[in-house]
């Protein structure tokens, strides 16, 4: 009976036990429907919420991207100055080296003729005056002179068909006579070797 008295013990103590895990098992009940209210409540909003969570992503990722640029372009326009600034010195440095060996000798030369001409003209200020009237009195007795020199170096008609015959070559409607040459050492040409046109 001992065994027996001691499994009804212990059937009670479980049964108490038991008891007292339905009563925690009610008074949980409650926290338990208000936790699962309010995992349903925060599943119906998740779409909203993660829609929103995404634009505001978005809108972030969006700005980010703006503000890349934004530096892109700023880092590319500082970078074409810089590359502007040193091709604008190349080129004025090779423009200046270019001016310096081809302008730079013919304006020097140029200056010390011109120079050389301001002194001259002033140690001798009426040779320039003479060579002025030289040449105003020789174009001025050019037109009286000239025809005078033509007729007396040129015969006059009359005794040039006196004097000279003309050639036949120079007679009107004449063609030239072009004569064959005979090679060295070959035999005297033919009467036939003549040719007229």
């Amino acid at each position: 009976m001992i065994a027996s008295d001691a499994r009804e013990v212990l059937i009670a103590e479980l049964l108490g036990d038991t008891g007292g895990l339905l009563d925690r098992i009610d008074a949980v009940m409650p926290k338990l429907e208000a936790g699962a209210a309010r995992l349903e409540h925060v599943s119906a909003k998740l779409p909203e919420s993660t829609e929103q969570a995404l634009q505001r992503v978005y809108g972030f990722v969006g700005k980010a991207a703006d503000e890349a640029a934004k530096h892109a372009v700023e880092v590319t326009n500082k970078n074409a100055d810089k590359v502007f600034v040193a091709q604008t010195a190349v080129l004025r440095a090779t423009a200046k080296e270019i001016f310096d060996k081809e302008i730079t000798p013919p304006l020097h030369q140029l200056t010390r003729q011109l120079h050389a001409a301001i002194r001259q003209s002033r140690e001798d200020p009426w040779n320039r005056w003479l060579t002025h009237a030289a040449t105003a009195a020789v174009a001025m007795f050019l037109p009286i002179v000239l025809p005078l020199l033509i007729s007396l170096a040129s015969p006059s008609p009359a005794k040039a068909s006196s004097t000279a015959p003309v050639p036949e070559c120079a007679l009107p409607g004449s063609a030239p006579t072009v004569v064959a040459e005979p090679a060295p050492g070959s035999a005297p040409p033919s009467s036939k070797a003549r040719v007229r046109k």
